[in-house]
């Protein structure tokens, strides 16, 4: 069960990590244009994996 969750959560994290480097570079830069285009994504990618576990863990009380 945890190889599954950690080979699931890999993309997410990969993506999430990149994520929130950009998010603190353009916070440093001051590029706000920038941040609304990924702080949407970010939320999307924490929100579209915790749905995965949850499904993960319904199906593992089966």
């Amino acid at each position: 069960m945890l190889r599954y969750l950690l080979h699931s959560y890999l993309p997410y994290g990969a993506v999430d990590l990149l994520m929130v480097v950009a998010i603190i570079t353009e916070l440093l830069n001051a590029r706000y244009d920038l941040l609304w285009a990924n702080v949407p994504l970010l939320v999307l990618g924490l929100w579209s994996f915790s749905r995965k576990l949850n499904r993960m863990q319904v199906d593992a009380d089966r």
